[in-house]
């Protein structure tokens, strides 16, 4: 019995660190086109069931068009990554780190993609939910983000 608990606590401590790391690629994907590879690659073999790294491969994908200069591949690029995102959301509608990963992602890219629907009702939930939060680090994340980008 107490293996079994040694081994959920050190599989629960290792997810959370990963987490924390996915969240720093993630920062980093913006300015490097390196940190947005990796970012992607560490994400391609994850479990079907995790909507929260999903929505992170999918924002990453649509990062990554950024750091491409071929118009057809930056646009295959937000396609991909905004249906795998859209996916993960829908998956789990009250994931506040899903809804804060696609406000970030449609309050940045330029208004011709027409992907910009959900601003104001993922900034409400976020808004509403934020404070009950008990994810101090994802608080604070989110927190700065939405500061950095103006948005709250």
């Amino acid at each position: 019995m107490k293996l079994l608990l040694i081994a959920f606590l050190t599989f629960i401590n290792s997810t959370s660190i990963e987490l924390n790391q996915v969240r720093k690629l993630y920062v980093d994907a913006v300015r490097s086109k390196e940190a947005c590879e990796n970012l992607i690659n560490r994400l391609n073999k994850i479990r079907e069931d995790d909507a929260l790294l999903h929505g992170y491969r999918g924002s990453g994908i649509i990062i990554m068009a950024k750091h491409v200069i071929n118009p057809i591949s930056k646009y295959s690029n937000f396609k991909k990554g905004r249906d795998i995102l859209e996916k993960a959301v829908t998956k789990d509608k009250n994931n506040i780190e899903l809804r804060f990963l696609r406000l970030m992602i449609q309050s940045n890219l330029p208004k011709f993609l027409g992907y910009k629907s959900n601003i104001s009702e993922d900034l409400d939930f976020i808004n509403e939910n934020l404070n009950k939060e008990k994810d101090l680090q994802l608080k604070e994340f989110i927190s700065n983000s939405l500061k950095n980008n103006k948005l709250k």
